[in-house]
């Protein structure tokens, strides 16, 4: 299977416990059942992202900088890059740049935390667009 990770469950992947770690932990071993794709737009979103004040704690906490944490995921996710970016999650144009990454990656799913713009969307293109949760509901099952 093949998964888009939006890039709040990314981070909260890499700097707290929870569902996106344990997603973010299963991607790292061998027997893995999925691949994580991504595309250098979203690494970059990623990068900027981190350097937003409110990570710093967390980031000194783990002893990473941004550029350190986008090479550790870009070393477990496959980099694609998308032919077009379409215009199809209304309220956040940076969520198009997942949307893109999942059709380039040709993805089953994309997993994100953002209920608000990108969940919504449920199904583009024959991608399903899940929560963490409802992906390890599903994994699980």
């Amino acid at each position: 299977m093949r998964l888009v990770l939006d890039t709040n469950t990314i981070i909260s992947g890499f700097l707290w416990t929870g569902l996106p770690n344990q997603l973010i932990d299963q991607a790292t071993m061998p027997e893995c059942a999925f691949t994580l794709y991504t595309s250098n737009a979203l690494l970059g979103e990623l990068g900027r992202t981190l350097h937003k004040p409110k990570f710093d704690k967390r980031l000194a906490l783990f002893r990473v900088t941004p550029a350190q944490l986008v090479e550790q995921y870009r070393a477990i996710a496959m980099t694609v890059e998308p032919t077009s970016v379409p215009r199809v999650v209304p309220n956040d144009s940076d969520d198009d740049q997942v949307v893109a990454a999942a059709v380039a990656a040709q993805a089953n799913f994309i997993i994100s935390g953002n209920t608000r713009h990108l969940t919504p969307l449920s199904v583009y293109n024959g991608i399903t667009v899940l929560t963490v949760r409802q992906w390890i509901e599903r994994i699980a099952s």
